[in-house]
């Protein structure tokens, strides 16, 4: 199964423009095969740092030279018209996978919507709906879905040395039965530190929470998060904080050159129209 290494954009992405930062250098979580999206602390984050930026990716969507690419974007997505995109996008919750996740990726081949099972590696940002389903992977802007292979019978395939010596026991995350009304986060880093993140936020409206309990080993169940679609389960304010700086070297954010599963280069995509100035993005990690 082909596996595409944080900070890579992967062969034929959507879009060259960076319009979100990953963390490298996350040592991934090993959990259930299948989780659920309202699994408290199945993702990472920071109410310190914009890891998507929403507003970019919608105003790049938007424009007249990229009308091929957002026409496919929004068939991957079931989206009906581009007024919709705007409204789709705001609703969204920007996130960083802390388990190799299996989904399913699209790419754009010479114009033609490609989709196909990849592993995203642990510290990909992206974007998930209101059910919690990664949706879209941040640093190009590529549609993602369930995936359609099973996570416990995959095998990794990459050209990362380090990546392909560790090897990859992914999961694939499920929505949720109903929507989350608050996303329990933790960071990258120190896992002991949770914020609470309402859905469609980019980290302004995060507040403290507990920590949540440690992700489900593999081959056993998830404990459900209740019938009222909430992840959260709020704590003492005092009981985590947020704005801690780590001191941890281990990680870092950044794009890697993209590369083939065979480890060469892939195709350089176009660039951004000169009207789109560079993103500013904080980094994810303090």
């Amino acid at each position: 199964m082909l596996g595409i290494v944080a900070g890579d954009l992967g062969a034929d992405p959507f879009f060259s423009v960076n319009f979100g930062l990953d963390a490298l250098g996350l040592r991934p979580k090993v959990s259930a095969t299948n989780l659920s999206g309202d699994t408290p602390g199945l993702f990472g984050g920071s109410n310190k740092a914009r890891i998507c930026d929403k507003e970019r990716l919608i105003e790049f969507l938007g424009l007249a030279a990229n009308v091929v690419p957002a026409t496919r974007w929004m068939k991957a997505l079931k989206i009906v018209g581009t007024p919709a995109i705007r409204t789709f996008v705001a609703r969204l919750t920007p996130v960083v996978l802390r388990t190799d996740t299996l989904v399913r990726n699209h790419t754009l081949k010479n114009g033609t919507l490609v989709a196909f099972d990849a592993i995203l590696q642990a510290g990909t940002a992206v974007l998930i709906d209101e059910r919690g389903k990664p949706v879209v992977k941040c640093n190009c802007g590529n549609p993602l879905a369930e995936p359609e292979k099973d996570a416990g019978r995959v095998r990794l395939d990459t050209g990362d040395a380090d990546w392909k010596r560790t090897g990859s026991k992914p999961t694939a995350i499920k929505k949720a039965k109903q929507p989350v009304k608050t996303f329990v986060i933790t960071d990258p880093i120190r896992p002991d530190l949770a914020v609470a993140r309402p859905p469609g936020s980019t980290g302004d409206r995060d507040a403290p929470t507990a920590t949540p309990p440690p992700l489900p080993e593999r081959g056993k169940k998830a404990t459900p998060s209740g019938s009222t679609g909430t992840a959260a389960v709020t704590g003492p304010s005092g009981s985590a904080s947020s704005t801690s700086t780590s001191k941890s070297t281990s990680t870092s954010t950044g794009t890697r050159r993209p590369t083939t599963p065979g480890g060469g280069k892939s195709a350089k995509p176009g660039s951004a129209p000169a009207s789109i100035a560079p993103a500013s993005i904080a980094p994810v990690l303090r």
